[in-house]
């Protein structure tokens, strides 16, 4: 994020009910409705270029589309925010690619949420 988005910035820790995060084929993170599940993530502040930047780079909108979610802060506030949403099909062993949580873990542990 830092080196695709250098003015974007850590909004703070926040939770999506009843989504869960999966991977796609290849690895690429999404997430997905499912009544009773919770994915823990990160907010960002993103400026207009930091987000044609991240479009670009994740192939917005041939393998992601946008859709508005509500998400709670640390706090317990709800907020309702656009994320990007991989095109989902999953691998065919139905098992996660290795790389991509470890990528996510360590974006939580660098921004001191992990």
């Amino acid at each position: 994020m830092e080196y695709r988005c250098p003015n974007a910035s850590v909004v703070g820790p926040v939770t999506l009910e009843n989504y869960e995060l999966l991977f796609r084929r290849g690895g690429f993170a999404t997430i997905a409705p499912k009544e009773g599940e919770t994915v823990h993530g990160l907010l960002w502040s993103l400026t207009p270029g930091c987000e044609r930047s991240l479009d670009r780079y994740e192939g917005y909108p041939r393998f992601y589309d946008k859709q508005m979610v509500t998400v709670r802060d640390s706090e317990g506030q709800s907020l309702s925010y656009r994320c990007l949403l991989c095109f989902f099909s999953i691998q065919a062993n139905g098992r996660r690619d290795s790389r991509c949580p470890r990528r996510i873990q360590g974006g939580m542990v660098h921004c001191s949420l992990g």
